[in-house]
């Protein structure tokens, strides 16, 4: 087993203290195209709380969104409102004995930056940049870690194909630039961000399958694994930029970049041959969320990293299933441990794990009908804590 020190965390998505006003996802909101986000879990008042009770329950680690159209709500000029209040929410970790991993973009974006273009556009992710460098200057030292991009290539799904998140479209040349666009704002984040604390991808993975033995299935799942898998594993081992319906790209410094393999993990998946995705496998337990929390897919996810990716550390920068059925999480929460001690005793070099979420709130298109929290909106420990905090104790100390 590793004999590096391993974080147990959880998520603070983007949403937790409400959407922003300059938010592309604030003006959905108004329009009733989300469900209403409101305060979120009040996370914007009660951060010293909540950092104290996870401390409490033995997780000192926080993967925490910092919005970037609250900070930055028109372009290149930051308010110093916002930036004060992240200093103080920083001081309150501290406090608590937290160490908090930074997420410069989860959810939403701000409207400003998808009206130029967006990562899909050249010249617009200069502002990107800009945002990188505006919070690596102010707080950079002050972190444990970074994840500049939290799941960016099904961001993109759901924005440039689906169109059930902003911008809301349905356009797959759109969505090739979307995910070209993504890896090359996370080249540039590397590049900003190199040389402090580690910095970590992380892209929601899993294994996928073809839903039947047909051509047509199996081809859309080639397609599917192209897309949530091979593009970025080409980029960080050959520094290739692949996307399917875009020509090959030479970017040398994709090739080593990040310090640690971040995934998020909620399920494993089945295409159909019309290239719709479905829990996998056929017979498991469905969560309320649609996804289907198989503790073994988890396992194959870290093996496959590990093979694609070999020597490089590996984080499960997300992971939880979207569930009222608490005795269900805890029951997986024990099975999952289970499976992250075993990869670690087979060499996976593997640093954390983060909780998704911390305390019940807003979940994106989810809005607050599906509980992911350890914690309820009153913050009460679920029994699932217990659970968690005892299968630690006995697998990993």
């Amino acid at each position: 087993m590793s004999e590096t020190p391993f974080a147990w965390g959880a998520v603070v998505n983007g949403a937790a203290a409400g959407l922003a006003p300059a938010s592309d996802w604030r003006a959905w909101d108004a329009a009733g195209r989300l469900p209403a986000c409101g305060e979120g879990n009040e996370f914007g008042t009660r951060y010293a709380e909540d950092f104290a009770l996870l401390a409490e329950h033995g997780l000192r680690a926080v993967r925490l969104t910092i919005d970037w159209a609250r900070l930055v709500p028109a372009a290149g000029r930051p308010d110093a409102t916002e930036l004060e209040w992240l200093g103080q929410v920083l001081d309150a970790a501290d406090s608590a004995g937290v160490g908090v991993w930074a997420c410069l973009h989860d959810l939403a974006l701000p409207g400003w930056f998808l009206d130029e273009g967006g990562f899909a556009d050249d010249k617009a992710r200069v502002w990107w940049s800009r945002w990188v460098e505006l919070v690596a200057d102010g707080f950079g030292d002050r972190f444990a870690g970074w994840v500049p991009l939290a799941e960016p290539v099904s961001w993109a799904f759901d924005g440039y194909l689906l169109g059930v998140t902003p911008p809301g479209r349905r356009d797959p040349e759109q969505l090739a630039a979307a995910i070209r666009g993504v890896h090359l704002a996370w080249r540039d984040a590397w590049r900003i961000l190199r040389g402090g604390a580690p910095v970590a991808t992380s892209h929601r993975l899993g294994p996928i399958h073809a839903a039947d033995q047909t051509v047509p299935a199996q081809r859309q799942a080639h397609l599917a694994d192209e897309l949530l898998w091979g593009s970025w594993v080409s980029g960080l081992r050959d520094g290739i930029l692949r996307v399917p319906g875009l020509a090959e790209e030479d970017v040398a410094d994709l090739a080593g970049s990040g310090d640690v393999i971040g995934i998020a993990y909620e399920g494993a998946i089945a295409v159909t041959a019309e290239g719709a995705f479905r829990p996998y496998p056929p017979d498991v337990a469905v969560a309320e969320s649609g996804w289907a929390p198989w503790p073994e897919g988890l396992a194959v996810t870290l093996r496959r990293v590990a093979d694609e990716l070999p020597g490089r550390p590996v984080l499960v920068s997300s992971h939880g299933v979207g569930t009222a059925d608490d005795e269900w999480r805890g029951d997986l929460l024990r099975e999952t441990v289970d499976v992250l001690a075993a990869a670690r005793a087979d060499g996976i070099d593997l640093r954390g794990w983060f909780h998704r979420s911390a305390i019940d709130g807003y979940e994106g298109r989810l809005g607050f009908s599906v509980p992911y929290g350890l914690f309820d909106r009153d913050r009460n420990a679920k029994d699932s804590v217990a659970s968690l905090q005892t299968a630690i104790a006995a697998s990993l100390g």
